[in-house]
């Protein structure tokens, strides 16, 4: 009951904040005309994993290493960017991320030495970090139809759920006949940040509109201890004198498509539209 409880008020606090930020980024979109603004939609791929950055056993963290490997995820946005002068804006928006890490896929030595695993071949754990994301970044371009852009800052980081899925195959890397139990990992369940870099290459359209191919990277600058994978995974003898105790970071990099769409130059050409007339 007390569980409950408290995840109840989290999440409405989510949903307030999702509302909130659709209506704030609606009403600058709708004033967006007659000022120097841009409204971007992108989406992205992304090879997820984590980087050990504090321990306390060499042992443990070179064997998490090797038992360890990234997972594919995504991010969608959608951006509203400033034109602070020529070839230089600022980047506010809204969107959804996904991180994340597994484990190997291992081979169950003794499937039915426990009534959950018998009849199945292989088990591997899949740890799930989603967000709300909401970026600050400033971005260089240049000008031409066919352009080039660099974008640097950090964005914010909301977590809507933090999971681990235990996966069970009756076929060693075949997904088609699996098992799949999910339950909640509060570890990195936090309030976190990310420096973001990217670049881009983009090629205009027409005059308003510029696609742009980009290849992106972000680090997630909070660490945190997963202390789910030590009992659950890594509870052996071979660590039994050992201190298992680690810090992580969550990083991401892949590559996507953005649109961009010049609201300025539709505002301008409305004006001089009505000059002419």
């Amino acid at each position: 009951m007390s569980g409950n409880f408290k995840e109840k008020p989290m999440k409405i606090m989510k949903n307030k904040f999702i509302i909130i930020s659709i209506l704030v980024f609606s009403g600058l979109i709708e004033t967006s005309a007659q000022s120097k603004f841009s409204v971007g939609l992108s989406s992205n791929y992304l090879r997820n994993y984590r980087i050990i950055t504090k321990n306390k056993s060499d042992l443990y963290k070179e064997y998490r290493n090797e038992n360890e490997g990234p997972v594919l995820g995504f991010n969608s946005e959608v951006n509203l960017l400033y034109n602070l002068k020529p070839k230089f804006f600022f980047e506010l928006g809204i969107g959804y991320v996904q991180k994340g890490y597994k484990t190997n896929e291992d081979i169950l030595i003794d499937p039915c030495f426990s009534p959950v695993t018998c009849g199945y071949k292989s088990e591997m754990y899949r740890y799930s970090y989603d967000y709300l994301t909401v970026p600050l970044h400033f971005i260089y371009t240049t000008a031409k139809r066919l352009n080039f852009s660099f974008s640097f800052g950090t964005s914010l980081l909301i977590p809507l759920s933090s999971n681990v899925e235990r996966i069970l195959r009756k076929e060693y890397k075949c997904n088609t006949d699996q098992n799949t139990d999910k339950r909640n990992n509060s570890d990195s369940n936090k309030f976190n940040m990310s420096g973001d870099f990217g670049f881009g290459i983009g090629f205009r359209i027409t005059e308003k509109m510029n696609l742009v191919i980009l290849p992106n990277f972000n680090y997630n600058l909070f660490s945190y201890e997963n202390t789910d994978i030590k009992k659950n995974n890594y509870n052996i003898s071979l660590f039994r004198n050992e201190d298992k105790l680690t810090k992580e970071h969550l990083v991401s990099y892949g590559a996507g498509i953005k649109i961009l769409y010049d609201l300025k130059k539709a505002d301008a050409d409305k004006k001089h539209s009505m000059r002419n007339n």
